[in-house]
């Protein structure tokens, strides 16, 4: 394999698994806005550069769980961002 074919299937591998993640909007009253981000079975950076994208940053962790339906990740924003906002009033 040649050093090209080796970093476009690299890149095609990560592609496929940053898609590989589904996300949803939980707003609770009185509360902040989670975000519960599951990835399967990817590895648990995939679950973290999700919840960078939805916030436009940084995150707290509500809770983490690892079981037969793969990986999830509950979380807030630190700052709400415009793409956060934007979901929140979808619901809303």
């Amino acid at each position: 394999m040649t050093p090209g074919m080796i970093r476009f299937c690299v890149a095609t591998c990560l592609l496929i698994a940053a898609a590989g993640c589904a996300s949803e909007t939980v707003v609770r009253p009185g509360g902040p806005a989670e975000h519960m981000v599951s990835c399967w079975y990817f590895g648990w950076y995939i679950c973290y550069d999700k919840a960078r994208e939805i916030c436009g940053g940084d995150f707290k962790i509500v809770s983490h769980d690892e079981g037969s339906s793969g990986r999830r990740l509950r979380m807030t924003c630190a700052k709400p961002s415009p793409v956060s906002l934007r979901r929140l009033r979808a619901y809303v």
